[in-house]
């Protein structure tokens, strides 16, 4: 896992036509990979995309910020906008 190429096929992520939440851990390297780094790199690659990064948080954020983690999905599902939240940061396409 450590020398994968991560992620392996931003090639392909064009092709999501769906309203897409990539959330991560930000500023965290576990296992070799730059999770920060790979969220954004997949939220490059999908039009309709919105981004959470999550400071000092990684893998699994269910867990890790369980505070907001259900509510931001909630909000994202409904088509509401993501609210702000200390140590998160959002972006938008």
């Amino acid at each position: 896992m450590k020398k994968a190429p991560f992620p392996t096929h931003t090639d392909q992520l064009h092709q999501i036509k769906s309203p897409t939440l990539v959330m991560g851990g930000e500023g965290k390297v576990i296992t070799g990979v730059d999770e920060g780094k790979g969220s954004q790199t997949i939220f490059n690659h999908i039009h309709n995309a919105k981004l959470a990064l999550f400071k000092n948080a990684f893998d699994p954020l269910s867990t890790m910020r369980r505070d907001i983690f259900n509510e931001m999905i909630i909000d994202f599902l409904e088509d509401k906008p993501l609210k702000q939240y200390k140590d998160v940061t959002i972006m938008s396409k």
